[in-house]
């Protein structure tokens, strides 16, 4: 399984509705984490 699956199945689970792109700039998983906290809380 590739890191684009796993954050696909993260977003979907988390309901987010943001462009895959915005994923990419973070370069390891607690940067990811943040990220998609900060992005669910908005």
């Amino acid at each position: 399984m590739e890191r684009a699956d796993i954050v696909m199945l993260v977003l979907e689970h988390m309901n987010l509705r943001i462009p895959l792109v915005q994923t990419f700039g973070p370069r390891n998983i607690g940067e990811l984490a943040r990220l998609l906290s900060e992005k669910s809380a908005a």
